[in-house]
């Protein structure tokens, strides 16, 4: 009976066929799937840019001695102690006087001759130095006035007695006794805190100085 026979060998054919291509398809996907993954990356590290910047170094304070010829840069604002060695190293004596300022006590204030200003091996040089307690009442306005330089000590401190400034002097060896051979501030300059120093020739042989072996002071007689 034809009804009761299985399924035909055909039948079976077309069922193995689909099967084989339903494992071929399958098959193809996975591969695909595999390939179209991407596999896990490890981030680089980047090293990020340093944000310490070197802080700047201090700027140095301390003078340095010049070549002998010119009296060296930088004495003004420095310390007594530091300005002397570079005068001293430059081959020059010193002698220092101490005025009354608003400036710290030892600071130097000044120089006779000027900063950069010619000067010779042996010479001495003058250094105005604060010794502080600044004071309450003050002629800043006053102006060094032309003239003092070569007139008698005595001369030019009754000059400026009178116009109520503060007045001392330095000595330094030179030609000409009691000679007024420098001032602080120079000619044509107000006066720092109504403070006028005249640097005054003791006399005898510059010569005799020896050269870059002396650093004194002096007290002066300013009129407190």
């Amino acid at each position: 009976d034809d009804r009761r026979r299985g399924p035909g060998p055909v039948v079976w054919v077309l069922v193995a066929a689909v099967v084989a291509l339903l494992g071929i398809l399958g098959f193809v996907l996975l591969s695909g799937s595999d390939a179209d993954t991407a596999a896990p990356t490890t981030p680089r590290s980047t090293p990020s840019a340093s944000s310490t910047t070197p802080a700047p170094s201090a700027t140095s304070t301390v003078p340095e001695p010049s070549d002998g010829t010119t009296v060296p840069t930088g004495l003004v604002g420095a310390q007594r102690g530091a300005a002397v060695d570079a005068l001293i190293r430059s081959g020059v004596n010193v002698r220092w006087v101490l005025v009354r300022s608003e400036k710290p006590e030892d600071t130097v204030l000044g120089t006779v001759p000027a900063q950069g200003q010619a000067m010779s091996k042996g010479q001495t040089v003058a250094l105005v130095v604060s010794r502080g307690h600044a004071p309450s009442d003050s002629n800043t306005s006053f102006v060094v006035p032309d003239g003092l330089v070569g007139t008698e000590a005595d001369q030019a401190m009754k000059r400026l007695e009178k116009e109520d400034v503060r007045v001392t002097r330095v000595t330094v060896p030179g030609d000409g006794r009691s000679q007024v051979v420098g001032t602080w501030p120079s000619a044509g300059q107000p006066t720092a805190d109504g403070v006028v120093v005249l640097v005054v020739s003791g006399g005898g042989d510059k010569a005799s100085d020896k050269a870059g072996k002396g650093a004194s002071g002096d007290g002066g007689n300013q009129n407190d």
